[in-house]
């Protein structure tokens, strides 16, 4: 291994981190050169700095972390969550609560790194715990690998939104179509349908829960009616009384599809 006493150039570290989100060859070599790199962070701005490892865990990229950690960069907690290390996230929000809302690098969230692992019993304790930020990267995340499992489960608990775009501005669907996760990609076809604004109006037809299950958010309460206006009305029930069409309503509490009713015209 070389040493040198030469400081580090801006431009240098700013290469070695650009590499540990993808060119493990690249880390390989430069560290070998300049084991000096190892914890050196880029400053993309004043308040958003990045080093290598961290490059690594927000882009999921298992080799270069764990490489890195060998070499003896440090085990953030973020890190951890895309390593899928339970134990160690357990510890560390039973040491300090407020572990749970640690970002990485460009401020992403835990639960977004946490997403790469495909740990879905993992997802679900950092939110329990309140890390519930983040889910539509997460969810991006998951489709990106096929994490089937996970993508249910983030759609129908942490409400993100499907229409979001990544870096490269492309939606959760178009990622699964890309990548060809045709099941993945049925599943948000589907859950498009339900929510999409002209079914708003209406009750839907029945559905399986496993596709539907978690859409009580999209019944949303009238404001009470005032003298002189007409009652809310249901287009499949008819006029209701109350905040929500009674039909609807009992139909999300079972898990099956719902939609938020339109006053008549």
């Amino acid at each position: 291994m070389r040493t040198t006493n030469t400081p580090l150039s801006t431009n240098l570290v700013r290469e070695f981190v650009i590499a540990g989100h993808g060119d493990l060859e690249k880390i390989r070599k430069m560290f070998a050169e300049r084991p000096d790199l190892l914890n050196a962070a880029y400053a993309w701005t004043e308040s958003d700095q990045e080093t290598a490892i961290q490059a690594a865990a927000q882009v999921g990229n298992v080799p270069i972390a764990e490489y890195l950690l060998e070499k003896g960069a440090p085990l953030e907690i973020c890190t951890a969550a895309m390593l899928g290390s339970k134990e160690e996230l357990e510890r560390r929000i039973r040491d300090n609560p407020d572990n749970i809302n640690s970002t990485g690098a460009h401020g992403i969230p835990l639960l977004t790194h946490a997403a790469w692992s495909g740990d879905l019993e993992l997802v679900q304790y950092l939110f329990r715990n309140g890390a519930t930020t983040g889910s539509s990267s997460a969810l991006q995340n998951a489709v990106t690998r096929g994490y089937y499992d996970l993508v249910v489960w983030l759609i129908e608990n942490a409400s993100p939104d499907l229409n979001a775009k990544n870096f490269q501005g492309k939606t959760p669907l178009s990622l699964a179509i890309e990548r060809k996760q045709e099941t993945i990609a049925q599943l948000l076809k589907d859950r498009q349908r339900i929510v999409r604004p002209d079914n708003l109006n209406r009750c839907p037809p029945s559905s399986s829960s496993a596709q539907v299950r978690g859409q009580t958010n999209q019944l949303k309460p009238r404001e009470p009616v005032q003298g002189g206006q007409r009652r809310p009305s249901c287009s499949k029930h008819g006029p209701y009384d109350g905040p929500y069409c009674p039909e609807c309503y009992g139909r999300a509490m079972n898990g099956e599809a719902t939609s938020k009713t339109a006053p008549s015209s």
